[in-house]
């Protein structure tokens, strides 16, 4: 959904019609049902919000925005689709499912992971919200609920607030990390729910994560002399102690603004504006490793300072159950991973394959572990990890330090199954400092050994000596 900031319009009213379902039957499935659907109306009411205030925004529908809609008797959220030739306009038609509910309830976006129990939804709200453009916000990122005990008149809300950053100057913007400073969620698993009494209330229902990144993709948001450029970010509504701006631009420069730790009311459906900044880059920022996506390992090409997000497991994305594993099976049962949001107190390196390879491990307080490599760069491999207050292991990621192109040294083979396409594979193991075998006597080739699909890695042994002494020793490293 694009939002321009025109005049204020959060307001939609909703019109059902019941299509009945195509009887022709299905000849591969004779006996399935074709389901019933339901037509959803949603226009946006030119009413004023408190939304903006005087600038306001416009709400226009875009290509493939979606709701979930659900019942007080029919707690399941079904996704009703737009029909994509009412995009751009502040009216639109939705179809999904039908059903018949006492109550309805609406949520936008629509999301696969929503889960709705009663008068209320859990739902995600994403760590990086992609740039809309100066004074907007991306489609999809703010997000809005409505309820009514009819289905032709559901009214949406915004659930969240809007912190805007004005900048100035003659650099071209990368990203903005907005960090609360009392270490508020501004991320994560979100429970956002009807009382009768107040209305949607919001809150979180994990660990969460303690900052959120605007990203301004690899191109970035030029500045200029003239009118500041608006940023805008999707918050939570709540009573934070300040903000700290993290900001960086394309050439790598990064300017940190913290505002007082008074307190910062920002109210659902507000916007909180911030006085116009010149940016000037103070430091180089250190690279973020994370920048395409989270992962359980990270490959360092070259010295310098790095970081990565500390506050999600592996990718974050959930592992289903195996079938084949299931209960009383030989082989086990795998019951899947789902993750959960990590809120770590201390970094910390637990091992390295060569002395000061790593060094300098911190974590900040918008739980992003920081660390340095050797200068001039020294080839191996590292596990950090991210600990509780008692100094736990909540996570741990493993380094793998080269300067092998591995990209430009992907092996490519044709899989031998009509669609499949081609496989690329690496030239050498995972974490290995060669790609050719180099003799018994030298494990460089080897990479990092794993045991039953273990994330966490082992360091190999250093040559067939090695190996047969810890053999010969029941598996100890020394004897004695």
């Amino acid at each position: 959904m694009r939002r321009f900031y025109l005049v204020a319009i959060l307001l939609a009213s909703v019109g059902c019609e019941r299509i009945e379902p195509d009887q022709t039957q299905s000849p591969l499935r004779p006996t399935e049902e074709t389901p019933a659907l339901m037509k959803v109306h949603a226009r946006v009411d030119e009413t004023r919000t408190s939304l903006g205030g005087p600038r306001g925004t416009e709400v226009r529908w875009s290509a493939g925005d979606a709701i979930a809609l659900w019942g007080e008797d029919s707690p399941a959220c079904r996704r009703y689709a737009i029909d994509d030739r009412f995009a751009g306009g502040t009216s639109a038609d939705f179809t999904g499912e039908a059903f018949e509910s006492a109550v309805y309830y609406a949520c936008y976006p629509y999301r696969p992971d929503a889960v709705a129990e009663g008068a209320g939804v859990t739902t995600t709200l994403p760590a990086v919200q992609p740039f809309g453009g100066s004074g907007t916000f991306a489609a999809g990122i703010s997000p809005m609920t409505a309820r009514s005990t009819r289905a032709d008149d559901l009214r949406f809300t915004s659930v969240c607030g809007v912190v805007r950053l004005q900048l100035t100057g003659t650099a071209t913007i990368r990203s903005i990390r907005l960090t609360a400073l009392d270490g508020a969620p501004l991320a994560g698993r979100m429970r956002f729910e009807w009382t009768a009494a107040g209305g949607w209330t919001i809150r979180s229902v994990d660990a969460g994560h303690p900052s959120i990144l605007l990203d301004c993709g690899a191109g970035g948001a030029a500045l200029s002399g003239g009118d500041p450029v608006v940023f805008c970010l999707v918050v939570p509504p709540g009573s934070y102690r300040g903000w700290r701006f993290t900001i960086t631009d394309t050439e790598g420069g990064q300017m940190v603004r913290e505002t007082s730790q008074a307190e910062v009311v920002l109210a659902a459906n507000h916007i909180k504006t911030y006085n116009p900044i010149a940016y000037a880059a103070t430091e180089p920022a250190p690279v973020a490793l994370d920048a395409s996506a989270t992962a359980n390992c990270y490959v360092v090409a070259r010295a310098g300072r790095y970081e990565f997000d500390a506050t999600t497991m592996g990718n974050g994305a959930v592992t289903p159950p195996d079938a084949a594993y299931t209960a009383g099976s030989t082989c086990g049962k795998a019951d899947g991973i789902v993750p959960e949001a990590l809120r770590p107190v201390t970094a910390k390196l637990l091992w390295q394959t060569a002395p000061n390879l790593i060094g300098e491990v911190s974590l900040g307080e918008e739980g992003r572990i920081r660390f340095t490599t050797a200068d001039p760069f020294v080839e191996g491999n590292a596990v950090v990890a991210a600990c509780d207050a008692d100094g736990a292991i909540l996570w741990s990621w493993h380094l793998w330090l080269t300067s092998a192109d591995l990209e430009g040294s992907l092996h490519r083979y044709a899989l031998p199954y009509e669609g499949l396409g081609a496989a690329a594979v690496m030239d050498r193991n995972l974490g290995a400092l060669a790609a050719a075998w180099l003799g018994a006597d030298n494990a460089s080739s080897y990479g990092m050994f794993y045991q039953w699909g273990r994330k966490d890695p082992f360091v190999p042994f250093r040559s067939s000596q090695e190996r047969m002494a810890v053999l010969r020793c029941g598996g100890r490293r020394t004897c004695g």
